[in-house]
């Protein structure tokens, strides 16, 4: 239990690192590095969420003090120390063993008490946070397949099909009309599908809208958005994983926009911001954790149509640029991941293969320990007092 609760503290704590420096520098990486960058770096840091990166130093073995012994061939007899232990040494040795340690077994008892009341905790405010998304997701979903229908004509199907053929998405992509929506959307993880706004859309804007849609899908944004939401349910305590989510949805949206912008003329890119304006998403209040949508809100439209407006074909330079400030990013959540759970072991030995193998040696405790006065002999795997009638 308290090795769950400290590989759950250390993902947040690294996650949490990575975020922060992302956000810290993303006045300077905004301006420098494409949107595509800004997206990687938001994965790497739901995988810090997620994965227990801590576990790379499960290469140190953990053992208990022990006390190395010779094996006593089987029909020899013990060897007997000459000084005899009296009772009364006997019950000192325990009492003084007890007042040393009850104050340390207390507090041990102490914090496993806390430890498990903040997991029961956690486990409670994770299950609220999954309960009211999977609630969220169900009403999305009946709502969605209460108000679709499939669009008639195979003018949009075999335009849909060319496209899927262009971008190499491969699988079945059902396309439906739905009169609730305002701006087309893709949703469903294993089974897709793009859904249409009831109004009137030309031709040139379907291309363009039914292109980034299966762009998102070739990328899986969406899976990319669940494991956000994921990461939000394991750490919801945590208020860093809840700005990593909108974070990756904004410049998931922005790198999908560089992609598709980067092999268009300057004509083609200020059509596709029109039709990015013409599709605005009016219904905020829908939790976009379930689907992908043309453009989720007015509040950041200015700055993705202008990164669209100006893509531009990555330096090299900026590239090895961009490299490094991942891998500087990354490093350090990983040096703090590997570093904060090293600070909380005690008592860690490195036993060679050798030593665990050699079959002249047995590993065994020693309690009460041989300061007080005490004889002691091997029987077996233990160490026994011996009274004076058996010295003798």
């Amino acid at each position: 239990m308290s090795n769950l609760f400290l590989n759950l503290l250390t993902m947040s704590i690294a996650g949490s690192v990575v975020v922060g420096l992302m956000l810290l520098l993303r006045p300077a990486t905004a301006k420098i590095f494409p949107a595509k960058w800004q997206y990687g770096i938001g994965k790497i840091a739901i995988a810090y969420f997620l994965l227990p990166v801590s576990l790379i130093s499960g290469n140190v073995s953990f053992v208990l003090p022990q006390t190395i012994t010779p094996r006593h061939p089987s029909g020899t007899s013990p060897v007997v120390i000459s000084e005899v232990l009296l009772p009364n040494d006997f019950v000192d040795a325990i009492d003084t063993m007890m007042e040393k340690n009850l104050t340390a077994v207390m507090d041990k008892h102490l914090s496993l008490e806390i430890t498990g009341a903040i997991l029961v905790i956690w486990f409670v405010g994770a299950m609220m946070f999954a309960g009211w998304h999977f609630y969220s997701f169900r009403r999305f979903d009946k709502q969605l397949l209460k108000n679709s229908i499939p669009i008639p004509g195979d003018t949009t199907a075999a335009l849909l099909s060319s496209l899927k053929t262009a971008l190499g998405v491969h699988g079945d992509v059902k396309l439906m009309l739905n009169h609730k929506i305002t701006s087309p959307m893709l949703v469903g993880l294993c089974r897709p599908m793009i859904l249409l706004p009831a109004s009137n859309i030309s031709e040139t804007d379907l291309k363009l809208v039914l292109t980034h849609e299966l762009m998102h899908l070739k990328r899986k944004d969406l899976w990319v958005k669940e494991l956000a939401l994921i990461a939000g349910t394991l750490h919801w305590f945590n208020p860093f994983v809840h700005v990593l989510r909108k974070d990756v949805s904004t410049w998931g949206e922005l790198s999908c926009d560089e992609a598709l912008a980067s092999k268009m003329s300057h004509e083609e890119r200020k059509h596709y911001g029109e039709a990015i304006l013409n599709t605005l998403d009016n219904h905020s209040s829908m939790n976009t954790a379930f689907y992908s949508p043309l453009c989720e809100s007015k509040k950041h439209i200015k700055r993705r149509l202008t990164r669209m407006l100006n893509v531009k074909k990555t330096k090299k330079s900026i590239m090895v640029l961009a490299i490094a400030a991942i891998l500087a990013i990354t490093g350090t959540g990983l040096a703090l991941a590997t570093s904060s759970i090293g600070n909380d072991i005690d008592n860690v030995i490195n036993v060679s293969p050798d030593r665990q193998n050699n079959s002249n040696i047995d590993m065994e405790y020693l309690w009460p320990v041989t300061e007080y006065n005490r004889i002691t002999a091997a029987y077996g795997s233990h160490m026994h007092p011996v009274k004076m009638e058996m010295a003798s």
